[in-house]
């Protein structure tokens, strides 16, 4: 749907600038408009507010800039420029560096702060506002820039650099002074030389997504069509994704957070040089990340938007709108449209799937979901007549109670939809789409429902609703209340049993090892450390085997899966200051990328000192420093929480690094802890309902996934293997419901457990051992089970390995396991039916070929 024109009340031909979402200090949510074409007569230097609900313009800062020789500033402001680095950080405010036809101006850089809507670090971005080393160099003459919200860092690559397109990658850490940190990333491979792209970048779950640019191909520069991906994790190139079906530079690229779709707008259209005047288009193309695509689809005709050249604009996440404003504007035979406001309109586009129904004249879904949600039933908005009941089991039209339960229902409806908006005012979701979600609930019940599936302080925001495009898909029977989860069928893949490297013996004596945690760094290796079953230099423990004690002792390895080869990143007795950790067995180990540190945080530590550890070692929190190659334990740590913590090791053995909050966070049965590394201070957020999830924890966007693998709790929403979600925001947890059957053994132990762990918008969970037998770890019946879960549909497929020959029901049984970069699941384990104990060691991998769901897609070798 289109809507528009809105008149820019700054009436001037814009162009080669950018737009930008932010919700300011007085509450306006604005779309930002500033600069642009500072040759198109008076300078302008008005920051400008759009509002996309009201579709009206109003200021944040009227212009203030006088005109030449001098170009003064009078009051607050930076001078009016074109082609320059322009780049919000949310919540904080809008950056704006270099430019064009600045020569000779005063205020030439600055920060335009959201909360005070006043510009500050007016001439001391660089060097004040932004720290960079020494050497550095990148090029603020139309990069591609953008803020990962899920990464909490920015990305800035390419632009023009003396004249010549360049290869320049730059990311940006906040840092606890409120100031930011350029991190150079060179010679990484299929970097292009690209310029002239400055609005073609959006940031989604880990990924940055780039569309065309002006970019050196084969010694030529052309119009691109290229469609690439760069990793903020791995910090690698994903050159896998379709072409956009045309050339384009200076297309404005937005990202929508309702259906999920990238949404391509004008560009120019030409090969480089080949048109003076730059002619305009209206084409709009549109790639959906949550279905990968596959393809790209053309809604130019249904978009009908306006022939404008260097549009520039943002999405609107509260109005789910994609607003753009432009410079010269175009008639279909490619002739400037001259007079009144065309050169100073701005239009709005709304695909189909955030408006309520699909209205008339709204633009359809790009691509429909490869195993869409089932569709949730209709909802009657609250001024509408009731609900009709459901039928009765008497087969009639529904007693007095029913209507009476069916109008309590409407209310409660009512009621949470109004917390949801006064709590959560900046989430974004329609109330279409949260009263659709909550009837959906509320269906699964068959009964009004009592409140919220939440658990906490304050509701927690549903996930959005897939729009409905195809007949439901029927979630299979459940023998207990909650709801079960949709599967969505089973895939075939590889799987790949092979030895461990020559390198075992260093692993450990007995090659040998179990509990571990396989963490990525940023180099795409695994790291490793703790686990037990491990090291020949240990005292006999209470409860440890008679033949090998439960030691916890591991040397600090690497595994590079691509590659397929182990190294000793660090021995374990560390050195003479007593610098190791502490017997390590089950415990939380995170990636900490701001600071590049390994951390290990609670869990199962054995206290006992041995001929390596006199001195007791570091235990319960430390972490390894990679610029030092030194084990670290933080001073003057308060007890609590970590002795609360403590006392419930195995809940607590795991954890995440939340690079937006920038804080360790760990899950217990009790609470949620947030660890800031830079105050070494702890917050406690208590929930109170006995989780107990004994395998691993995986984070998507803002929340932490973990399984409940103990009681009903919840008005029955909740059961044994049930998947619940932490809301690292709001600090609540809310039940996704059951698990499917296979993932579930049933019984409450700590053997049949669940293994999760992300990459991109998708979970990998595999169980390693089904219906337990107390005793022994070797009495156990298989197989193993394996399912992907698509945290954007909350559905699940199962995973079944193409040559029955290979499967690790006969191959590789782990309980450790991680989800590569590259798309590869990996599995630590053993091998044969005896189980996994020192006498049948852990010394084989198992790789699972994951990679159609998600992963930058190499190769392993000799497959």
């Amino acid at each position: 749907m289109i809507t528009g024109p809105y008149h820019d009340p700054s009436n001037y031909t814009a162009g080669w600038t950018s737009g930008a979402y932010a919700k300011v200090g007085d509450g306006r949510n604005c779309i930002i408009f500033l600069f642009g074409n500072a040759t198109a007569g008076t300078p302008n230097n008005s920051v400008r507010c759009f509002d996309s609900s009201s579709n009206t313009f109003s200021y944040l800062q009227q212009a203030n800039e006088g005109s030449g020789p001098t170009f003064a500033i009078t009051g607050n402001g930076i001078n009016d420029r074109d082609n320059h680095l322009s780049l919000s950080i949310p919540g904080r405010g809008l950056v704006i560096l270099g430019g064009a036809y600045l020569n000779g101006k005063p205020n030439q850089n600055g920060f335009f702060d959201y909360a005070s809507l006043q510009w500050v670090d007016i001439n001391t971005v660089m060097g004040g506002l932004f720290k960079a080393p020494a050497g550095f160099n990148w090029s603020a003459f139309n990069p591609a820039m953008v803020w990962s919200e899920d990464q909490n860092m920015g990305f800035v690559y390419g632009g023009a650099f003396n004249g010549s397109p360049s290869k320049f990658i730059t990311l940006i850490h906040p840092q606890s002074d409120g100031t930011y940190s350029l991190e150079p990333v060179n010679g990484v491979a299929n970097t292009d030389a690209c310029e002239n792209m400055r609005n073609s970048a959006v940031a989604a779950g880990q990924w940055v997504y780039i569309v065309g640019g002006v970019c050196n191909e084969g010694g030529v520069l052309v119009d691109s069509k290229k469609f690439r991906r760069f990793n903020l994790v791995t910090r690698q190139w994903d050159v896998s994704l379709p072409n956009l079906p045309v050339s384009r530079s200076y297309p404005q690229v937005t990202y929508d957070q309702g259906t999920g779709d990238i949404v391509v707008y004008g560009g120019n259209p030409t090969t480089l040089g080949s048109n003076a005047n730059w002619t305009g288009t209206n084409s709009v193309f549109t790639w959906n990340i949550h279905n990968q695509g596959p393809a790209w689809v053309d809604i130019t005709a249904q978009a009908n938007m306006p022939a404008v050249r260097m549009p520039f604009g943002a999405y609107d996440p509260t109005t789910e709108k994609h607003c753009y404003r432009g410079g010269a504007y175009f008639d279909s035979n490619g002739n400037i449209i001259s007079g009144g406001y065309s050169s100073s309109n701005t239009w709005c586009l709304q695909l189909a799937g955030n408006v309520s129904g699909g209205s008339s004249g709204s633009v359809p879904p790009t691509s429909p979901p490869v195993n869409p949600d089932p569709p949730p039933p209709p909802v009657t908005p609250p001024v509408s007549p009731p609900v009709t009941p459901p039928p009765s089991s008497s087969g009639g039209s529904g007693s007095s109670s029913t209507d009476s339960q069916i109008q309590a229902l409407q209310k409660q409806l009512n009621i949470l939809l109004q917390q949801y908006t006064e709590n959560y005012p900046d989430v974004v979701m329609t109330k279409n789409e949260l009263m659709a979600l909550l009837a959906q609930k509320a269906q699964q019940l068959g009964v009004p429902i009592s409140g919220s599936s939440s658990v906490g302080s304050n509701p927690t925001p549903p996930p959005p609703v897939t729009p409905p495009v195809s007949p439901p898909v029927t979630p299979p029977p459940s023998s207990s209340g909650a709801p079960a989860q949709i599967i969505s069928g089973e895939i075939k893949v590889t799987a790949v049993p092979q030895a461990l490297p020559p390198l075992k013996s260093s692993l450990s004596p007995y090659g040998a090892a179990k509990h571990m945690r396989l963490t990525e760094l940023g180099d795409g290796k695994l790291y490793v450390v703790a686990g037990d079953w491990g090291g020949g230099d240990y005292t006999p423990f209470p409860f440890g085997d008679s033949v090998v004690a439960q030691d916890g002792r591991q040397d600090l390895h690497s595994y590079d899966v691509l590659a397929n080869t182990w190294k000793i990143e660090a021995h374990y007795c560390g050195n003479s200051t007593g610098n190791y950790p502490r017997h390590p067995d089950e415990v939380g180990q995170l990636w900490d990328t701001k600071r590049q540190r390994m951390w290990l945080g609670p869990g199962i530590w054995y206290p006992y000192n041995d001929t390596c550890n006199q001195g007791g070692g570091f235990g319960i929190l430390s972490y390894f420093d990679f610029i030092s190659r030194q084990w670290v334990q933080p001073e003057g740590l308060p007890a609590e929480p970590m002795k609360t913590m403590q006392a419930r090791p195995r809940p607590s053995a795991h954890g995440i690094y939340d690079a937006q909050t920038d804080k360790l966070i760990f899950l217990d049965d009790r609470s949620a802890y947030y660890f800031d590394p830079d105050t070494q201070t702890w917050a406690t957020y208590p929930h109170t309902f006995g989780l107990f999830a004994d395998g691993t924890v995986a984070q998507v966007g803002r929340y932490i996934y973990i399984t409940n693998e103990a009681s009903s709790i919840m008005k029955g929403f909740g059961d044994v293997y049930s998947l619940w979600r932490w809301n690292i925001d709001t600090h609540t947890f809310e039940e996704m419901g059951l698990l499917p059957d296979d993932l579930r053994d049933g019984n409450g132990d700590d053997w049949g457990r669940v293994y999760m762990a992300a990459l991109g918008d998708k979970i990998a969970m595999y169980k390693q051992m089904n219906n337990g037998v107390s005793g022994k770890i070797n009495q156990f019946t298989y197989p193993s089970s394996v399912y992907v879960y698509d945290a954007a549909k909350d559905t699940y497929q199962k995973v079944v390995w193409d040559d029955p020959a290979t499967t690790l029901t006969d191959k590789i049984k782990g309980n450790t396991m991680t989800w590569h970069s590259s798309g590869w699941m990996v599995l630590f384990g053993c091998v044969g039916d005896a189980g996994c104990d020192y006498s049948h060691p852990m010394t084989h991998i198992g790789l699972v070929d994951l990679r159609q769901f998600e992963g930058t897609g190499e190769n392993i070798p000799n497959n």
